[in-house]
């Protein structure tokens, strides 16, 4: 059931003010749906977008059948997961419902330019940072790199690196 439809224009808020909130006690807070278009979409010039707290259960899910599950463009971060008390920050997984002897896309990582093409050296890192005894920092502790030593197209040659720490010095 609904309890209501509302269109809104435009609002003027201030920091505290929250234009809509949904609050259920066994049910959903806030549900967008769509056939065409996007069914919610949050947006901030210098907060968050989107905040969406759970404490039992999924805070976020996202079904599609075709296209993009969650999207995010960002300046900064582009998703941000904490979890707490060992458990996963974040869980990637794919299902094949067909076969079982075939490898599976679970990950895509790209690094590209909108503005130039790559040459020599262009790539991507994955950085892994543990806390020290240093309370205020959380350093580089290893980094997989993947980049092109030859970025032609036509004669690309990659090369993959594994890097470490050795006395403060990547």
């Amino acid at each position: 059931n609904k309890g209501f439809d509302f269109l809104v224009s435009r609002r003027t808020s201030t920091a505290s003010d929250v234009s809509l909130k949904g609050l259920s006690t066994g049910g959903k807070g806030v549900e967008g749906e769509s056939q065409t278009q996007t069914g919610v979409k949050g947006t901030s010039n210098s907060g968050i977008g989107v905040n969406a707290t759970s404490v039992s259960g999924n805070a976020i899910v996202a079904t599609t059948t075709s296209g993009i599950g969650v999207l995010s463009n960002a300046g900064g971060v582009g998703i941000l997961s904490q979890s707490e008390n060992n458990n996963y920050g974040g869980s990637l997984r794919t299902r094949n419902t067909t076969t079982s002897n075939s490898e599976l896309n679970v990950l895509e990582i790209l690094s590209f330019s909108d503005n130039f093409p790559s040459t020599d050296g262009f790539g991507a890192t994955i950085d892994f940072k543990c806390m020290t005894t240093d309370l205020s920092t959380v350093p580089l502790s290893n980094q997989l790199i993947s980049k092109w030593t030859t970025a032609s197209q036509a004669i690309r040659t990659s090369q993959f690196l594994i890097k470490g720490v050795s006395t403060a010095v990547t």
